[in-house]
């Protein structure tokens, strides 16, 4: 595997910090950029940071890439991912010998090479298309003398490049909201040049982007849903895409179908909802058909989703009290416990969420925010569900969450350093975690950004009740 070594870890952090800023400077000097120019710009620093990473670092931080390029040849290839397991692929090959073994060291790599994948349907069919555009790349499959061949080093970058298309798409059409908003451009820089964000796609290559897409044009899709039918089903279908990368946004549909019940009535809107929830379910199934069809099913996929789900834990903030209040890691039930509070949390959030934002926008970041707050596992790239949403949030009106998922988003990779275990050549001993330290200083200053956005909005709702201001908390530019 290609690890992280610790140089060039501090390479990355201390550069991004550098870009980082010198890309602020840019924004808070942003009249000297004309108004029409400014989406141009910002999406043109975003393609070319991200090629930049694509073309010139090795992924690291993270091996579910390999993953990736294991379910997509397999697919290719005619296998069901969620059947095939890559240790004994790899066995096999080891057992033939020869150029057989070799074509497949590279599945050395893959972590948790035992379990079948948890990846959904809709990431199974993304990641066969990169595989079958890495194989048009490399004249894969037009004979042994194919010039260069296919490799999964090569697969790799085309996987990260894909992603990245998927991101810049992400950046476009936060452009296009802000722009019918009415809100400056500007504010999709949150996003588009966040260090996190580039990190997470265009280095590590995960693949969340492609669900994210996904969800970001279901809320945009659901804001014409009041007015037309066709949009209502667009948006469930558009939903349920988002769902079968992740099933974490299946929730959404509460916010989305709150706003359809106040644009259209609550006799026009529930039978737009119901329309708009059949198309996503409808969607989820088509999605999942294929995979049920092929030999072993999904059978596998649901196995490893409880293995991961009853053993998962990293960097928990609210999560990790709860079960340390139940008696710790070491008690079996603490974690379940946990668990069961955190989801009703998680819920009453929706909830509030739902019927206190005008905007599915708001409401959709505050769930995502919380969910990786909640979670007893979170990773850095847990968080780019949210920080896609927050610059619309943050823009469209007073928001408490939307400064905290800026904050999280610069120190939730804090937690990286579990990595350096690595980089020296060390053990992880069974547990891979950041240290008490470290988890301090990731969560504290996130959850001192909720009470200053929540001191904020209170700040903001008096001014506006006095008649002190006539200017939207968003703010125009």
């Amino acid at each position: 595997m290609i690890f992280p070594d610790a140089a060039l870890l501090w390479i990355v952090w201390v550069g991004s910090a550098v870009v980082w800023l010198g890309l602020s400077v840019v924004v808070v000097r942003r009249w000297r950029v004309p108004r029409a120019a400014a989406p141009w710009l910002i999406l043109g620093v975003a393609a070319a940071v991200r090629v930049g990473y694509v073309a010139l670092m090795p992924p690291s931080l993270s091996d579910d890439v390999w993953r990736y390029v294991f379910d997509g040849r397999t697919l290719v290839d005619g296998g069901n991912p969620y059947a095939v397991v890559p240790g004994d692929v790899r066995e096999a090959a080891k057992a033939r010998g020869g150029e057989a073994s070799d074509a497949t060291a590279w599945m050395d790599w893959i972590n948790n090479p035992e379990l079948v994948t948890i990846y959904q349907p809709v990431s199974q069919y993304v990641f066969a298309g990169a595989t079958l555009l890495t194989d048009w790349f490399t004249g894969f499959g037009a004979g042994e003398e194919a010039p260069g061949g296919w490799s999964a080093e090569k697969a790799e970058r085309v996987y990260r490049l894909v992603f990245s298309g998927f991101d810049l798409v992400i950046v476009l059409m936060l452009l296009g909201v802000l722009r019918s908003l009415g809100r400056s451009a500007w504010w999709a820089v949150l996003y588009a040049w966040n260090p996190l964000v580039v990190a997470e796609v265009a280095w590590s290559g995960h693949q969340d982007g492609i669900g994210i897409a996904f969800m970001v044009a279901s809320l945009i899709v659901a804001q014409r849903s009041g007015r037309s039918w066709a949009a209502a089903v667009g948006a469930g279908v558009l939903l349920g895409l988002a769902a079968g990368v992740k099933p974490i946004v299946l929730p959404l549909a509460l916010p989305l179908a709150w706003r359809l019940v106040r644009d259209a009535g609550w006799v026009s809107g529930l039978m737009r909802t119901a329309a708009a929830g059949a198309a996503c379910a409808a969607t989820i199934a088509a999605a999942f058909v294929p995979f049920l069809l092929m030999e072993g099913g999904i059978e596998g996929m649901l196995d490893t989703s409880g293995q991961f789900v009853g053993k998962w834990r990293f960097n928990g903030s609210v999560h990790a009290l709860l079960e340390h209040a139940f008696g710790g890691p070491a008690v079996e039930s603490a974690k379940a416990r946990a668990d069961a509070i955190a989801g009703g949390l998680l819920l009453l959030v929706l909830l509030i969420g739902t019927f206190a934002h005008r905007t599915p926008w708001r409401a959709a970041t505050t769930y995502l925010f919380a969910m990786v707050c909640l979670s007893s596992t979170a990773h850095p790239w847990y968080l780019l569900w949210a920080a896609a949403l927050m610059p619309v949030a943050w823009a469209s009106g007073k928001s408490v969450v939307s400064p905290a998922v800026w904050v999280a988003s610069l120190t939730l990779p804090w937690s990286y350093v579990a990595w350096l275990n690595y980089a020296s050549g060390g053990a992880f001993d069974g547990e891979y975690q950041p240290g008490l330290a470290v988890t301090w200083a990731v969560w504290v200053p996130v959850y001192l950004a909720v009470v200053w956005g929540a001191w904020r909005v209170v700040v903001q709702t008096r001014a506006e009740q006095r008649g002190d201001t006539d200017r939207p908390a968003g703010g125009r530019g």
